[in-house]
């Protein structure tokens, strides 16, 4: 072991081990350390992140960190504020579930939305109140299915009111309808006039409608 002997003016006398004089420092073969004397020496206080390279971590614009995560529950979402949220209709500009609209996505009174006022969509796709009230202003070409027709029932006990038989396809002005339900032409619809003689003496029966004691 090498040393150093030394002596003060006054006598004092000592020695110093030259191997405990640091002669060189250098770059530690490990991370984390120096090299004293050719020796590795632990640098104290440096993490790890002091000696890993900058791969390793996120560059500063990469954004936020999501917030610590919660209880697990289907109603707290992510907000853009970077915040845990319950979801309702209030917070999420929504309506709640029992509204109904106008032609102006506006909540419309109840009465307005029922089975004699109803809603229809427009051609832009809107929600429109019904200007027609069902039991006032029907349309004309209205089809109800609540009430129903039959035909009529010819002269006789069972005799009924309804609908008449279909008459032929090809057009006449001949046929009438008849008490039985039938279209047909009326017998005898040719007539000719009496004459004073007959009608008088009453030979004539065709077209007698005097009475005995009728005169000409």
């Amino acid at each position: 072991m090498a040393t150093f002997n030394w002596k003060t003016p006054n006598g004092t006398t000592g020695s110093i081990d030259l191997s405990k004089v640091v002669t060189s420092v250098a770059t530690g073969s490990t991370n984390g350390t120096i090299a004293v004397n050719g020796t590795n020496v632990a640098v104290k206080g440096l993490g790890s992140a002091a000696y890993t390279n900058s791969t390793a971590y996120a560059a500063a614009s990469h954004g936020n960190h999501v917030p610590a995560k919660q209880t697990a529950n289907n109603k707290i979402f992510l907000r853009n504020d970077n915040t845990w949220q319950t979801v309702t209709p209030a917070n999420i500009g929504a309506a709640t579930s029992d509204h109904d609209h106008d032609s102006a996505y506006t909540p419309i009174a109840k009465s307005k939305g029922n089975a004699q006022r109803p809603v229809y969509t427009n051609a832009n796709g809107v929600i429109t109140k019904c200007t027609h009230t069902l039991s006032k202003s029907v349309p004309s070409d209205a089809i109800f299915t609540d009430h129903t027709y039959s035909n009529f029932v010819k002269s006789g006990s069972t005799a009924a009111a309804g609908l008449v038989p279909k008459p032929s396809t090809t057009a006449g002005t001949t046929h009438y309808l008849r008490e039985d339900g039938n279209w047909t032409v009326p017998p005898n619809t040719t007539y000719s006039a009496g004459t004073a003689a007959l009608l008088t003496a009453g030979t004539d029966t065709s077209n007698r409608v005097w009475t005995a004691k009728d005169t000409i």
